[in-house]
């Protein structure tokens, strides 16, 4: 699991620079608005699976099966919230802000996303 995530990281990190590259090319032009919405669009939901399943190998690792329960049972993504508060309660603020990061950016590329779909 831990290699997949690594690779899912990996291709994260690429798409982000991806996607600052595309913004850029569309703050100064609107020849591809269209590819840029797009892009957001489905990196999000990219992002948003890979910061699930970080926090599923996070939560497992460090405290087990309960807590990967209690998170896949409230409502699936509640593995987020969990992994958060077992994060912050055990000072791993490193692993926290990466989270807390990836939650913004995977929100943010939603919203902008939308935004740009509705112009």
């Amino acid at each position: 699991m831990s290699t997949i995530v690594a690779i899912l990281v990996w291709l994260g990190d690429l798409l982000l620079v991806v996607n600052i590259v595309m913004l850029a090319i569309r703050a100064t032009t609107k020849r591809y608005h269209v590819q840029t919405t797009m892009l957001l669009l489905l990196s999000s939901k990219f992002w948003g699976v890979a910061l699930w399943l970080w926090c599923i190998s996070v939560a497992y690792s460090f405290w087990g099966i309960r807590p990967v329960i209690l998170g896949l049972v409230l409502g699936g993504v509640g593995i987020i919230p969990v992994t958060a508060i077992g994060l912050f309660a055990d000072h791993y603020w490193m692993a926290f802000g990466e989270l807390v990061f990836q939650a913004i950016l995977t929100a943010g590329a939603y919203l902008l996303g939308t935004k740009f779909a509705s112009e």
